[in-house]
C-alpha cells in the first residue's frame, strides 16, 4: 500500500453513519485503494485489542496488519533541566 501523503484518507473504522464515533479508536488512515475496498466491496475491518488491523476478504481469508508504531516522543524532556546547577561555577576566565 502507497501511503504517500496525497494518497491516504482518514476513515471511520465504525461509519459515522452507522454511529461510529469521531475519535481515535475510531479512526484509520488508508490508502485510496484500501479505502476503496472497504466502502465497496465486502471485505470487512476489524480492529483487535493489541491495535492490530483484521482484514477479512469475502471469502473468509484473513489478514492481519501489525499497528503502527512510532518514535517515542522526547521532547517534553527538553523543558527538564540536563543537570543541576553547580553551586559553585567555575570563575568566568
Amino acid at each position: 500500500c502507497n501511503r504517500t501523503a496525497r494518497h491516504c484518507e482518514i476513515d471511520h473504522r465504525i461509519a459515522w453513519s452507522d454511529g461510529g464515533h469521531t475519535n481515535e479508536s475510531n479512526l484509520h488512515v488508508l490508502c485510496s485503494r484500501h479505502h476503496h475496498l472497504k466502502h465497496e466491496t465486502a471485505w470487512q475491518v476489524q480492529r483487535l485489542p493489541n491495535g492490530d488491523t483484521r482484514w477479512t476478504s469475502p471469502s473468509g481469508r484473513s489478514y492481519t496488519k501489525p499497528a503502527a508504531t512510532y518514535p517515542i516522543d522526547r521532547t517534553t524532556e527538553l523543558d527538564q533541566p540536563i543537570c543541576e546547577a553547580d553551586p559553585d561555577p567555575p570563575p568566568p576566565f
